[in-house]
């Protein structure tokens, strides 16, 4: 039998507290390195999902599915900002023309350094969109300063100056809502027969089958109501008489009274399919059609139609002469321009733009020929009160200017 005596005793006492007390410093380590690795985890999945958000967003926006890209974006930049990301959305909100939160992001895009002068005009015009002239007048003369060869800021500026004055003006027309308008984007109506036809994305006529990727909306159509009591008064909404419409965009026509034809804008659907440029896309046509035909063999295609760019919202001169439209073709000013072909007996002359008189940087649409002399159209280019704003040329000498 071994004794261990008080000495022995205190020495094993003190080793045992030694090895407790190891093992407590061993069980905190192991709680570090796992907090460690807990947290690399959680933010090697966080990095993975905003990865995901961009690519996702990047994804919509280069397929101009603008309403899609949005909310992955706008979730991304809730937890990190990028310059690019800021941009795309701030073009995207410009482009389903939700102006309040394009202007928010082309704030934030506008003020960072080195930033390509496109966005502070961009950011200026989207100012002017949502009524606050002043700051738009300040990031004119900086896109200005940026751009001193850019004729135009000197009119933008001075409109910043004026825009109240002339507001409070009264103008040569009239202007007044139509019962014919719906909750959604109802425009570019025509004199037809007893009344106008015009576009529309509204709901309800038919079923809808596809929605438009660009802002998430139905697509257009061309409808009817008759007019009565000079202009004032408007009978119920129906989609315009004949089988011809699509289930994509059709809309922005105008009526031929001289050979008693409907000309309209539709995206590339010959023969009841859809054909697609470069990139898969899929652009706008201008197709001509009997008046109340009810066949799909009659439509015709203009013949300046092309798969790799748009060719769009013609208008008939009163006289039947001449036809004007829009197209993004190469070798033009910017955007879209205004071309116009003359009647050659039965066929259209090559297509001419209007020139810089009428076509700017920025995108010119829906010409509307008064007579053969005089159109009027809309432009984003030209110096206004912000977006699309109404003008008008005349052809002088063989010019045509404001």
């Amino acid at each position: 039998m071994h004794l261990i005596s008080d000495q022995v005793l205190s020495t094993h006492k003190t080793f045992s507290q030694t090895i407790v007390k190891e093992r407590g410093f061993m069980g905190w380590g192991l709680r570090i390195i796992f907090s460690l690795a807990f947290l690399f985890i959680l933010t090697n999945q966080s990095a993975k999902a905003q990865g995901y958000l961009v690519r996702k967003g990047n994804e919509y926006f280069r397929n101009l599915s603008y309403a899609e890209c949005i909310p992955y974006y706008e979730k991304f930049l809730k937890r990190k900002s990028d310059p690019q990301v800021i941009k795309n959305v701030a073009d995207a909100c410009r482009l389903v023309r939700d102006f309040q939160r394009a202007e928010k992001w082309y704030e934030k895009a506008a003020n960072f350094h080195g930033v390509e002068s496109e966005y502070v005009l961009r950011y200026a015009n989207t100012l002017m969109m949502t009524g606050k002239y002043s700051t738009a007048k300040t990031w004119y003369q900086k896109y200005g300063d940026m751009n001193p060869a850019d004729s135009r800021v000197q009119q933008y500026v001075a409109i910043c100056d004026s825009v109240e004055i002339m507001k409070s003006k009264p103008g040569p027309f009239e202007v007044f809502p139509v019962s014919a308008n719906s909750k959604q984007d109802d425009f570019s109506a025509m004199y037809y027969r007893d009344g106008i036809a015009f576009s529309s994305n509204r709901i309800g006529a038919t079923l809808i089958k596809y929605r438009y990727e660009w802002d998430g909306k139905a697509f257009l159509n061309l409808y009817f109501t008759q007019v009565s009591d000079s202009g004032r008064k408007f009978g119920n909404v129906k989609p315009l008489r004949g089988n011809f419409q699509s289930n994509f965009h059709d809309g922005t026509s105008c009526f031929d009274r001289n050979t008693n034809e409907i000309y309209f804008t539709r995206n590339s659907y010959d023969n009841k399919k859809m054909t697609s440029g470069a990139g898969g896309i899929v652009h706008l046509k201008i197709y001509s059609v009997p008046d109340q035909s009810n066949s799909w063999k009659d439509i015709r295609s203009f013949p300046y139609n092309n798969n790799e760019y748009s060719v769009g919202h013609p208008s008939i001169s009163p006289d039947g002469k001449f036809i004007f439209f829009v197209s993004d073709m190469p070798g033009g000013y910017g955007g879209t321009d205004i071309y116009f072909c003359e009647r050659q007996d039965s066929a259209w002359s090559l297509p001419k733009n209007l020139g810089p008189a009428v076509n700017t940087p920025g995108n010119e649409m829906f010409p509307n020929a008064f007579n053969e002399n005089k159109i009027y159209f809309s432009s984003e280019g030209q110096p206004g009160f912000g977006g699309l704003d109404i003008f008008s040329v005349e052809l002088n000498n063989g010019l045509w200017s404001k």
